[in-house]
């Protein structure tokens, strides 16, 4: 055994060292009290029977057991019964901390009645009761208004008086002084009672989340992303979401490699079109993106199949589009390079590429930057090669295809599910909505969050 270890533990003058330092007995005695009141939530009160002291008018009625259950006992009954119990507790205490066990006892015994007697004493009406209603319960026109808190300045003046009047009484009880340990204690005890209200508060928002979910569930509403990820219905619709998937992948890589930012791009071809020689000055834009571009090839195919969601063809677009607005970019690229070479029709055909590519996009941020971009190109095309009409009534006809309202709506519910997903992760075709599992990271902090904002995230 080390010399710091030694240390650290209560020794007697003889030399005889205690097994275990204060720290950890406070520690176990806290748990062991906790415990003991953990056991109410089987319904077995183990500890009701400990006193507890209310504001009183008459003495009588100044003590009472904490559980109605040990009501038999009475008032003074729950007293001699806590007394005792604390006497066996901090007896054993004492003997482990290798302290002389009697000395301790007689000591902890007039500590203990000289402490409780201040205790009822500051619970008196006329120093205790605040309210007027309490003045009148207890008849009484006047009172000191200390709460029953004023049992400590009762306990403050008793030993001050001990102290200074009668030393030798106050030496003689010292031993039973130990205000470290029983802080210690207080202090387990308070935390194992705040881990209880905690994980209260937990159900009860865990509760008004499930509610929120069910209701939500109920609607016909996503509670989770799942759907997402279901089988698409159609061989069509799944090489629509691979061609679509792979060409904004193609075209990210792309761009980012070589491409410059879109500042730069956009300024290259709008000095092209001043430059009154368009072709000439974007040969060079053309042979570096957009010729033989492979990412463009799969989107002439994707465009004209039925598209029904990435589904399980890939998931990253769903999160981000911000491949699929890189995919808009060099398309429309691709339609100024047509429409400097005078080729309306064509770069009619590849603007109806980008219309239909809205589609895709689930966040509206990105389609705001791709319509951005499209409109760019719709510009030059009809200012500086028109189309013919049959090209241009197809273009319109694919702008007259897209919803005339946006898909905010769409999105908060999908959000709105995403948000579940992730906090609250479950089976949405679970049976019972009762028998799914709690989420194991949802901490306090998480609770609170979902339980603020919750008219939002369930509407109602």
């Amino acid at each position: 055994m080390s010399d710091a270890i030694v240390k650290d533990r209560p020794q007697r003058a003889d030399g005889v060292v205690a097994p275990i330092n204060e720290d950890w007995l406070a520690v176990v005695l806290g748990l062991f009290i906790f415990v003991l009141a953990l056991a109410a939530l089987a319904n077995i009160d183990l500890i009701g029977w400990v006193v507890t002291t209310s504001v009183w008018g008459n003495l009588g009625q100044s003590l009472k057991a904490t559980s109605k259950g040990y009501a038999s006992l009475g008032g003074v009954g729950a007293l001699i019964a806590t007394y005792v119990a604390l006497t066996v507790v901090l007896g054993a205490a004492a003997a482990v901390l290798k302290s002389d066990v009697k000395r301790f006892v007689l000591a902890f015994t007039a500590v203990f009645w000289i402490a409780y007697a201040s205790w009822v004493i500051g619970n008196f009406a006329n120093f205790a009761a605040v309210t007027p209603a309490e003045q009148q319960k207890f008849g009484i026109n006047w009172s000191l208004k200390l709460t029953n808190e004023g049992g400590y300045i009762f306990a403050l003046i008793a030993g001050l008086i001990i102290a200074n009047f009668f030393p030798r009484f106050a030496d003689a009880v010292k031993d039973a002084g130990r205000p470290e340990l029983y802080i210690k204690v207080a202090i387990v005890i308070l935390g194992g009672v705040f881990a209880v209200t905690a994980a209260g508060r937990l159900g009860l928002a865990s509760s008004l989340i499930l509610r929120g979910i069910a209701a939500i569930a109920r609607r016909g509403e996503p509670v989770d992303l799942r759907s997402r990820r279901l089988p698409l219905p159609t061989a069509e619709n799944r090489r629509a979401a691979r061609f679509y998937a792979s060409a904004a992948e193609l075209a990210s890589g792309r761009l980012q490699d070589v491409m410059p930012s879109g500042s730069v791009a956009e300024y290259e071809v709008d000095r092209a079109f001043a430059s009154g020689h368009p072709a000439a000055v974007l040969e060079d834009v053309q042979r570096r993106y957009v010729d033989d571009e492979p990412a463009l090839d799969l989107l002439a195919k994707a465009s004209p199949l039925d598209f029904k969601g990435f589904g399980p063809e890939a998931t990253s677009p769903y999160g981000n589009s911000s491949e699929i607005e890189r995919l808009n970019e060099l398309n429309a690229l691709k339609a100024d390079v047509l429409i400097a070479r005078d080729e309306g029709g064509a770069a009619a055909e590849a603007l109806q590429q980008s219309v239909r590519l809205q589609r895709t996009m689930s966040i509206e941020v990105y389609r705001y930057f791709a319509w951005r971009s499209l409109y760019g190109s719709l510009r030059l095309l009809l200012r500086y090669a028109p189309p013919d009409a049959e090209s241009l009534a197809r273009l319109q006809g694919a702008l007259e295809a897209l919803p005339d309202a946006d898909d905010i709506a769409a999105q908060l519910v999908m959000d709105r599910a995403r948000l579940l997903g992730e906090v609250w992760p479950h089976f949405s075709d679970h049976g019972s909505w009762a028998l799914r599992p709690r989420p194991s990271f949802l901490d306090g902090g998480d609770s609170l969050t979902l339980l603020i904002l919750r008219p939002l995230v369930t509407r109602g």
